[in-house]
């Protein structure tokens, strides 16, 4: 049997352990009766939780409930939350109930059921959501112990399609100039990278640079770049975590005689919940940090192409819509992009909150941000763009549109893109397959490796 704790199996465990704690408080006032038995005297109950307080206290719970509810609404815009999470809410207003009524516990065995209860019901709820998203699949994951070369498998639903249109590579790939350079290491390394904002002034947090077994060898080898995004909220170790960007690189680069590109992950927020949208606003210059200072301290310290045809930006949720619109923006710094799950354009809420928020309430700057006008209408025809658009089977019905329209834009508009549909929903089991998918063609079309199937 395949025991996942970080996995339905548990999730299932904590539901049972809170359900039953939930009982056994609950059925307490009752066991422990007021009322004078046959032969004894009337004693006073050691747990009583007083009717007086019993409707302040239901308030309150629901409250509570309202709260989360309002909460997970904001941190999770457009998107549908596990059921099992909003089944789990009339529990939590009972057992939100029965907490208060801890402090009429007089036994130390009733004290350590309710402080179970607390922290069951808090584990149930990350399990539930982690369960959802499998941010960390395993306990091993959350650990940092996972297996160097685990990804996951594609699977039977998992669709391409590419367009006609032909973007060029390389004549040559970087992998078939390096097969003799050398005895290479089995594996990459990540190493935490800290991009000074010079331009921006930014506050960015840390970031993460996977480099290569190729960038080992005894020989100068400037590679092709890939500069990924979280989305929001998140932070740059989503995709080492849940993202599982740095075993998906290492199996390719073990199949590729150690080249992959170099991955930049890096961050567009400032913070958790500092939904930039990727663009110059009084959320911080997040574009200007993107498309500046980032590409000119890489190409500063690092081995790297300083050619745009070798540059590729993406990420997955906001940060897919956001690598779309900034190469389409800024063509001479990227020429290729990757929106795994990404949103039509920058989003706060309504257009009209989003261009007050972000643009200053210019309409004609929120429309030189959003992909499918900057498609229609854009500078950068004649550069040679390409994409690699991705969604989940069971995404959002926004989301599936908005990814389904830019790829078709982009088709129509002479891009060089693919689409993939893959069967799951808006979560981290499914990003980290599109990347494993997505990866031959960005490095085939970066130039750093030779196509082993269809990258058109």
């Amino acid at each position: 049997m395949n025991f996942s704790l970080f996995g339905q199996n548990l999730v299932t465990f904590l539901a049972m352990i809170f359900a039953a704690l939930v009982v056994y408080f609950a059925a307490l006032p009752w066991l422990r009766s007021d009322k004078k038995r046959k032969g004894q005297k009337k004693r006073t109950p050691k747990f009583v939780l007083p009717r007086r307080k019993l409707t302040t206290l239901i308030g309150v719970a629901f409250v509570f409930a309202l709260s989360v509810q309002v909460a997970a609404a904001l941190l999770f815009p457009g998107e549908e939350l596990p059921i099992l999470f909003w089944m789990a809410l009339p529990l939590s207003v009972a057992a939100t109930t029965i907490i208060w009524s801890w402090a009429f516990a007089t036994r130390w065995f009733d004290r350590t059921f309710a402080v179970l209860l607390v922290v069951s019901s808090l584990l149930l709820g990350v399990a539930m959501l982690n369960d959802y998203y499998h941010y960390y699949p395993t306990l091993a994951d959350a650990f940092g112990k996972t297996p160097a070369q685990r990804i996951g498998g594609r699977t039977d639903q998992t669709v391409v399609r590419y367009s006609t249109n032909k973007a060029s590579a390389q004549a040559v790939p970087l992998e078939q100039t390096v097969q003799n350079i050398g005895t290479l290491p089995l594996n990459g390394e990540v190493y935490k990278l800290s991009v000074p904002a010079t331009a921006s002034h930014f506050a960015a947090r840390d970031g993460w640079l996977y480099v290569p077994p190729i960038a080992f060898s005894p020989e100068k080898v400037d590679l092709p770049v890939i500069v990924l995004l979280a989305g929001e909220p998140g932070s740059p170790n989503d995709w080492l975590n849940g993202g599982g960007a740095k075993q998906t690189l290492n199996a390719f680069a073990a199949e590729h005689h150690g080249v992959t590109p170099i991955v930049a992950m890096v961050d567009d927020l400032g913070s958790q919940f500092n939904d930039t949208e990727c663009v110059d606003s009084s959320h911080g210059n997040a574009e200007t940090y993107l498309t500046v200072d980032v590409p000119n301290y890489l190409k500063a310290n690092f081995d790297v192409s300083t050619t745009p045809n070798d540059w590729a930006i993406g990420g997955l949720s906001d940060g897919g819509m956001c690598g779309a619109m900034l190469a389409l923006r800024h063509p001479n710094t990227f020429h290729y992009f990757l929106d795994l799950g990404g949103t039509s354009g920058p989003n706060v809420g309504s257009q009209i909150a989003t261009i007050a928020d972000l643009f200053h309430g210019s309409q004609e700057d929120f429309n030189e941000h959003e992909p499918l006008y900057l498609l229609q209408h854009g500078s950068w025809k004649s550069s040679g763009l390409g994409g690699y658009f991705a969604v989940g089977s069971s995404d959002s019905t926004d989301i599936v549109s908005a990814v389904q329209a830019l790829y078709h834009q982009s088709a129509a508009s002479g891009l060089s893109v693919a689409e993939e549909t893959t069967e799951g929903r808006h979560t981290f089991a499914v990003w980290q397959q599109q990347f494993h998918d997505a990866l031959p063609w960005l490095s085939y079309h970066l130039g750093a490796t030779a196509c082993t199937g269809q990258c058109y």
